[in-house]
């Protein structure tokens, strides 16, 4: 009775220490299995960590080339600035990019990337403050030369105003300073030598022609010998002519002009009286005779006279 009494106290404190031993394990067993799942939950949080740090990389990377671009067609001149910089950032933007795509960065390297991020925007921001100095410094080049644009062009229509009245005076000055002819007079002169200034001439009885005219007192006029050229032009509009009694070429304001005999006179801006004797080599027919003086290519005067 004992025995069996002691015996089933055994298979209890046996049971029961199965008992605490499955509690123990169960126990055991469900501690691990939270320790797996918070450690589960603790690298999935990691990861989407690094997911979003990642796109966030992406983004500050986007940034700095929308900063780079931005600078370009600023300032034309610095176009070729801008590519070279922006060529270097493409290159620091592709070994960074190359990093993060490759996954399964931690912390630490994730750390670094971020320091190169932030030495290539402290590298663009220095790039944009020199473009920003040299865009203020552009602009004050192109107002200085837009001023100076302005002073020349004000400069060049004052000029052209002084070219005009100096031109507009000399052209004043060159009218005064032509000389006058006036006054003319005409005389016949017989075979005999004897003069006959009667008109109507008669043609039959002339020997030669006589002519006499004034220059003008002018002022203005330079001093000094002048040559005078006399066209003598017949009824039939024809101009006498004899090369090889001085007659010849000059030009004018009208074109070229032969003229049938020239003289030579020293002028002193005042009044002088002109005379001359010229043969006509040709007939003298009826009608009116004309004589022009020509004097530095201008016509400075004429008269006429009546053949019959």
């Amino acid at each position: 009775m004992v025995q069996d009494t002691k015996k089933r106290n055994i298979e209890r404190i046996i049971f029961l220490s199965i008992i605490v031993v499955l509690v123990i394990a169960l126990a055991y067993t469900a501690l691990n299995r939270q320790k797996v799942i918070e450690y589960r939950d603790r690298v999935v949080k990691e990861r989407d960590s690094l997911k979003t740090e990642n796109i966030d990389l992406e983004k500050e990377l986007d940034e700095v080339n929308k900063i780079v671009l931005n600078q370009k067609g600023r300032i034309k001149e610095l176009d070729s600035i801008v590519a070279a910089q922006n060529e270097y950032i493409e290159k620091q933007k592709a070994q960074i990019r190359a990093q993060i795509q490759k996954g399964n960065l931690d912390k630490e390297q994730i750390k670094k990337l971020k320091e190169q991020i932030d030495q290539l925007k402290y590298y663009v921001e220095k790039y944009q403050n020199k473009i920003d100095s040299l865009s203020r410094e552009n602009k004050v080049l192109k107002a200085d030369l837009e001023k100076f644009k302005q002073d020349n062009e004000e400069l060049r229509r004052k000029s052209l105003e002084k070219d005009d009245k100096i031109t507009e005076l000399d052209v004043k000055v060159k009218t005064a300073s032509i000389l006058k002819a006036e006054g003319f007079k005409f005389s016949m002169i017989k075979e005999n030598g004897k003069e006959d200034d009667d008109q109507p001439f008669k043609a039959r009885k002339i020997s030669k022609i006589k002519m006499k005219f004034t220059i003008a007192e002018n002022r203005v006029a330079d001093k000094g010998e002048r040559t005078l050229y006399i066209v003598y032009i017949n009824p039939d509009g024809s101009v006498s002519q004899d090369m090889s009694k001085g007659s010849g070429k000059i030009k004018t304001v009208e074109g070229e002009k032969t003229y049938s005999t020239s003289k030579t006179i020293n002028y002193s801006q005042s009044a002088q009286e002109v005379s001359l004797v010229y043969a006509n080599p040709t007939e003298y027919k009826p009608g009116n005779h004309t004589v022009e003086v020509y004097e530095n290519g201008y016509l400075i005067g004429k008269g006429s006279f009546k053949v019959k």
